[in-house]
């Protein structure tokens, strides 16, 4: 198999993380170079009072295409860096609770549940620290290289490979419990879907455009549905990557893929509710009302949570490399490729608000809790905001 971005040195990393860019957003056809709209910064009056709470910088770096999303549980922010550094910081004071080094570098993003963070290095490991010290519990290998953060939940570990795989590992021990091998396709994105564990089942994509829930006690296969399915000539057009987690909300899934579509799904039975068509590898963002979805063009959407329908779109976005969103009581936050926070309504899709986190760019979904956005910047500022 040959996935996107996955050698290993500096170089190459920004390099193919240059040419993924490229691709996504449009490609030469017929040996004629396609123009590539940007759209401009839009000009926005502030509707909302932005107060920014603290600000921390961990060590990262922003020549290496890295993708390392931070949790937030147990009052802490932990944040990690893909030279092996992990820290946690205190959710209200940024302040610095403890920082260890794992000697790993370090892929996929950081996981908190039973009292454990989990973090995943390249060369394989799952690694478990004690959330209130940082004290290395256990390691264990996997298959590959993981590029999404564990799911943890009801004693178990999930991790989803590059090769393909799903392990559940002991939360406890960090012992094999059950391994599930799907194959994946020649040419993929680089990232993976992250596993959502609930009432007793584990709900991830694959590289191959479907979804698939399974009992986390035994791994036994509940049901499997596509989410899209491979069209084109060529193995760029054929891409169909479930790299955005699925989320599980009441007893419903919602899931969505590059090149494909965006679902809700029956949790119990994995019978589809409702499907629209939509190309995204953002993370998606669900409230009582609505599913929210940046689409691989950047522009942001609201559809209705029981039907799907199109509520309104906001495209002036273009091409800015914007995250999935975070959502707020009134307004949903994203960011994008210039380091820009941008509030925007959830009844009418217009911007409120924006703000200037850091110019080296923001690279994941800004996560909000109790109230706080903490958004990440790629040379790894962390920096909380209050929205008045």
């Amino acid at each position: 198999m040959f996935n996107l971005f996955s050698m290993q040195n500096a170089f190459s990393r920004s390099f193919i993380a240059a040419v993924c860019v490229f691709q996504v957003l449009g490609c030469a056809s017929d040996g004629d170079e396609e123009v590539i709209y940007v759209a401009p910064l839009p000009e926005i009056e502030n509707q909302i009072e932005i107060d920014k709470l603290w600000s921390y910088r961990s060590d990262a770096d922003e020549e290496i295409f890295s993708k390392i999303t931070p949790s937030i549980a147990y009052g802490k922010v932990f944040v990690a860096s893909i030279d092996g550094e992990v820290v946690a910081l205190d959710r209200d004071s940024g302040d610095e609770v403890w920082e260890v080094d794992v000697e790993s570098p370090l892929s996929g993003g950081v996981a908190a549940g039973n009292g454990i963070i989990i973090v995943t290095s390249e060369d394989a490991e799952v690694i478990a620290l004690e959330e209130a010290t940082g004290k290395e519990l256990w390691r264990n290998l996997v298959s590959s290289e993981v590029l999404a953060p564990a799911g943890i939940g009801e004693n178990m570990v999930v991790v989803n490979t590059v090769d393909g795989k799903l392990f559940a590992l002991s939360a406890e021990s960090g012992k094999r419990a059950w391994f599930y091998d799907r194959n994946v396709p020649v040419l993929s994105l680089r990232g993976t879907a992250s596993a959502q564990i609930d009432r007793g089942a584990a709900v991830t994509g694959f590289a191959n455009g479907k979804i698939a829930a399974f009992l986390i006690e035994k791994g036994a296969l509940i049901w499997e549905k596509r989410v899209a399915s491979p069209t084109g000539r060529s193995e760029l057009a054929r891409m169909v990557d479930v790299d955005a987690n699925p989320i599980i909300y009441g007893d419903r899934v919602y899931a969505a893929s590059y090149n494909g579509n965006i679902l809700a799904l029956e949790l119990r039975s994995g019978e589809v509710i409702w499907q629209r068509e939509l190309s995204t590898y953002q993370n998606l963002s669900v409230d009582i009302s609505n599913v929210f979805a940046t689409d691989q063009l950047s522009h942001v959407k609201a559809m209705n949570r029981l039907n799907g329908a199109t509520l309104w779109i906001q495209d002036q976005l273009e091409n800015r490399q914007v995250t999935g969103a975070g959502i707020t009581d009134k307004a949903l936050v994203v960011g994008d490729f210039e380091g820009y926070l941008h509030f925007i309504d959830k009844e009418n899709g217009k911007f409120v608000g924006q703000v200037l986190m850091d110019s080296s760019g923001i690279g994941v979904q800004p996560l909000v809790d109790n109230g706080v956005i903490y958004a990440f910047s790629k040379d790894g500022l962390v920096t909380a905001y209050r929205v008045q």
